[in-house]
């Protein structure tokens, strides 16, 4: 049996979320089994999505807004004709049509979106308005309205097609509504479309290889195996520069000290280490290195 710390647990935890619970009560079953008090999960999954949702643990949640800004990736099945008010399957039907698009109209679709472009959230999302989700106004009758939103879509394309539905696939940047995609295909197709089906494939650094049931997660925290399912702190943040410091240095940044350090370039951002372990995410600035954010572990 392992001789991992519960009370220290300090890394990401990548659960595959099933369908039918919200990223919110996810995390809660988690925070349950490990019996830790702070974490928390990057990147909200609808109750009917299922998929990767990374979620930080003690020191990783300083971080978790760096895995937010990363590009996701999504399967996901539209049914066409259909348009609903959440634009997934809990919605009510809004708007039908008999109007079924060929694989060669959706395949001109979603190449059209490739790029970037401005699209509108759905009402129903946890976007605020004046203190409140959007979600909550809608429900209650009230009139919102949200406005555009730059999003990237990298790629775009089409799984699988029959006579009522089409799987796709996308990689887009952070901030991108699946059931907006859906919506907005059907337009563009002159018909109605909305989700049946999603799954996050990815969500920058984590993926599903790296994913664990919450089944597996009780099994593994019943078994004294947990560590087997934790990342380090550093695996998030592989895309930043990496700086090693010896002992001396390391415990000046822990205390918020700036240190000289003999290199010539300015860095916005560097993850600064001592051997294996992460001090502090910093800025270099004129030959010193500014901690910003400093890991206490």
């Amino acid at each position: 049996m392992s001789n991992f710390n519960k009370n220290n647990i300090n890394g990401w935890l990548i659960l595959n979320k099933p369908s039918g619970i919200s990223s919110a009560k996810a995390v809660g079953v988690v925070k349950s089994i490990l019996n830790i008090k702070k974490l928390g999960h990057c990147g909200t999954l609808d109750p009917l999505a299922s998929g990767v949702l990374p979620i930080a643990l003690g020191e990783a949640t300083k971080v978790s807004s760096l895995i937010l800004n990363e590009k996701k990736s999504y399967l996901f099945d539209i049914n066409w004709g259909i348009e609903t008010a959440t634009g997934d399957l809990e919605g009510d039907i809004t708007k039908k049509s008999e109007n079924i698009p060929t694989k060669s109209e959706v395949n001109d679709a979603i190449k059209s979106l490739l790029g970037k472009s401005l699209q509108t959230p759905p009402i129903y999302s946890a976007i605020k308005v004046n203190g409140q989700p959007a979600y909550k106004l809608a429900r209650l009758g009230k009139k919102v309205k949200l406005e555009p939103r730059e999003i990237f879509i990298e790629n775009f394309k089409l799984i699988k097609h029959n006579s009522k539905s089409s799987r796709l696939e996308v990689v887009c940047s952070k901030g991108t509504y699946i059931r907006s995609l859906a919506v907005e295909l059907g337009k563009l197709l002159n018909t109605y479309g909305h989700i049946c089906w999603l799954y996050r494939v990815f969500a920058g650094p984590f993926n599903e290889i790296n994913s664990f049931s919450l089944d597996s997660v009780r099994d593994l925290s019943h078994s004294g195996r947990i560590d087997d399912a934790i990342l380090p702190l550093q695996r998030g943040l592989d895309d930043i520069l990496a700086l090693n410091v010896d002992d001396i240095v390391a415990k000046k940044l822990r205390f918020g000290q700036k240190v000289a350090i003999t290199m010539s370039q300015n860095e916005k951002k560097v993850l600064v280490v001592c051997g294996d372990k992460p001090v502090a995410i910093a800025q270099i600035v004129n030959g010193y290195i500014a901690p910003k954010k400093v890991f206490n572990i």
